[in-house]
């Protein structure tokens, strides 16, 4: 579906509709009854395609975990910067768009071949796993995880154009309330964006983490978890935590023999060139927190209501990746790619691969 579009479908997501899932064969290992329960019982999902997706589950997997020779690792933009948690989509004027954070900033950047990256300014000095969609009226809507003292929170900023998004003008700008934690909601991603005749006529549906109480301290400030946030006309919010979600990364996990004893994060939803939206899903979660080298990530196909189990296979055989993204996009050959970006953990990094990895695989027509 097209970012902008479907309100019936992003109103089923916060209602919580209980979903069937459809006896299929999946990619990997079969997955037991007791992960298919677990799935089931989820809140419905993010806003999907409504025709057949041209591209598979097996194209997506091969192309996530078959890491090409020419990957970039630890990429940096032309000032030297770490491209932390980068977000790739087209440029309407041409080339690509990054928006990425070095050290706690969002730093956006442009680039003509997907390789070398030109540094052009900064999009928000206290923001870090930004996200960024296009909108249908030719605008921009930058996500960031707003870092401050209180505690960090979700905040949006809508940018009318190319021009706008390149001199850091936002039109507006919403600060996200925590109602979920009292210490820290983050890691945005954008299901969707309708913004009718105006933004007061808006209404975009987030995905975002909040830090839930308890974990291995058993304190107020314990392990992410997932939530789902509505804002209506850029100025009212209303969170909603996905549990349900959350109990499925588990299950799915726990019988791939990688159990999530920590952090369940960041998530990208597969769009392309022209803000459309395909229905298959990237989320991060933990072994431990103690130890990223087993944090892994996991590909959500909402179609089949499956999750996927993903081990990218790097030049060196580096361990522990987190904040994944990808993108469908026309790059520099003429050819659909996906463009896929990922943090390679430094205790699971092999020599040479700590830091962000960035690559692209020829993928469909």
């Amino acid at each position: 579906m097209r970012i902008g579009g479907r309100r019936a479908l992003a109103a089923a997501l916060l209602a919580g509709a209980a979903i069937v899932t459809p006896a299929v064969t999946p990619v990997a290992a079969p997955v037991p009854p007791a992960v298919l329960a677990a799935v089931a019982a989820r809140p419905a999902e993010p806003p999907t395609v409504s025709e057949p997706p041209t591209v598979s589950v097996d194209e997506l997997v091969a192309a996530i975990e078959d890491v090409p020779d020419d990957a970039s690792y630890g990429t940096r933009d032309d000032r030297g910067n770490t491209m932390d948690t980068a977000k790739i989509i087209a440029n309407p004027d041409g080339g690509y768009l990054a928006v990425y954070h070095h050290p706690a900033r969002t730093h956006l950047a442009t680039s003509a071949d997907l390789r070398t990256w030109r540094h052009r300014v900064v999009l928000d000095p206290q923001g870090v796993d930004p996200t960024i969609v296009r909108t249908r009226d030719g605008g921009f809507l930058l996500g960031v995880e707003h870092k401050a003292d209180a505690g960090n929170h979700v905040r949006l900023a809508y940018y009318r154009d190319v021009a706008a998004l390149l001199a850091a003008r936002p039109a507006q700008v919403f600060n996200a309330p925590r109602t979920l934690s009292p210490c820290n909601e983050g890691t945005p991603n954008i299901y969707s964006a309708d913004l009718g005749s105006d933004l007061a006529r808006s209404t975009i549906v987030v995905g975002f983490h909040y830090q839930a109480p308890g974990g291995s301290g058993g304190g107020r400030c314990g392990y992410d978890r997932q939530a789902v946030g509505t804002l209506t006309g850029f100025r009212t919010w209303k969170a909603t935590k996905r549990t349900g979600y959350d109990g499925s990364v588990v299950a799915a996990a726990k019988a791939s023999g990688v159990p999530v004893n920590a952090n369940i994060g960041d998530r990208d939803v597969l769009t392309d060139a022209d803000g459309n939206q395909w229905p298959f899903e990237l989320i991060e979660a933990g072994g431990t927190n103690s130890s990223h080298q087993n944090w892994r990530i996991f590909l959500y196909d909402s179609e089949e209501r499956r999750l996927h189990r993903l081990a990218p296979r790097t030049r060196n055989g580096s361990k522990g990746v987190a904040n994944p993204t990808f993108t469908l996009l026309t790059g520099p050959s003429g050819r659909r790619e996906l463009v896929v970006a990922m943090w390679i953990h430094g205790p699971g990094a092999a020599p040479g691969e700590a830091g962000q990895l960035i690559y692209r695989t020829p993928l469909g027509g």
